[in-house]
């Protein structure tokens, strides 16, 4: 009992956090230090890492672009994991258990990652610091159903029956134009706008595992459009 499963040292490393998978089975080590020795980076120098929890196999995770990783998100399924890397316009990349890349979401001003709670959909968000652009993927498709846009979003989230995301614009972070913007899976929307003096928090109320299906993509109805294109496309059915 008192003798580690599995370890790893981690060199050129100040800090580090940890994000095991949702069986618990691997984790992510995402390695940070203040000072990049290579000059590249006035905020030093990143690093992510896979380790899986029975020792038998650990690696680091070959990024598809140079430059800062920003951020890494296991799926529901605990099967998969995604990671938003390289200098902005910055690279999406969808990665197996064995840290091997399966599929490119291409390039885009994104720093936020954020699963659907069944793991089908993905949204990928510029928040914080960014324009508040977000692109909606059926993962399992590997296909984009659309994007949109809340500007100055600092809060997000799933619905627990992964039909809507929500976004949020926050206090202290936004003192003005607070409030809340409801979207359906595929981006389309708002199709809910609230506005508050000031609101400081927002989330789903959560429902158990198991409480809701996992449904595919609804089809669109005849004479709409397959998704959402900045807030002016089409809107498939929830």
């Amino acid at each position: 009992a008192d003798t580690p499963v599995a370890s790893k040292q981690f060199f050129n490393a100040e800090d580090v956090s940890i994000k095991w998978s949702p069986a618990g089975s691997a984790v992510l080590v995402y390695t940070h230090t203040t000072v990049d020795t290579t000059g590249d980076s006035y905020y030093g120098s990143t690093g992510l890492h896979m380790v899986h929890a029975d020792g038998q196999f650990e690696c680091g995770v070959p990024m598809q672009a140079e430059g800062p990783i920003s951020a890494a998100e296991w799926s529901p399924n605990g099967r998969q994991f995604v990671v938003i890397a390289s200098r902005m316009p910055a690279t999406a990349t969808l990665y197996d258990m064995k840290a091997r890349p399966e599929f490119s979401f291409g390039t885009g001003h994104r720093s936020v990652i954020s699963w659907s709670p069944h793991g089908r959909f993905l949204c990928l968000a510029g928040f914080g610091n960014l324009a508040g652009d977000m692109d909606f993927w059926d993962v399992n498709k590997r296909k984009i159903m659309g994007s949109n846009n809340s500007h100055c979003a600092v809060g997000y989230g799933w619905s627990p029956d992964s039909r809507f995301f929500m976004t949020a614009t926050l206090a202290p972070r936004m003192n003005v134009d607070n409030g809340v913007k409801l979207f359906r899976y595929n981006g389309s929307g708002p199709i809910l706008e609230q506005g508050h003096d000031q609101l400081l928090d927002c989330a789903w109320r959560p429902a158990a595992a198991g409480v809701y299906p996992d449904r595919p993509q609804s089809p669109t109805r005849r004479n709409e459009g397959s998704g959402a294109s900045g807030g002016g496309g089409a809107a498939a059915a929830p």
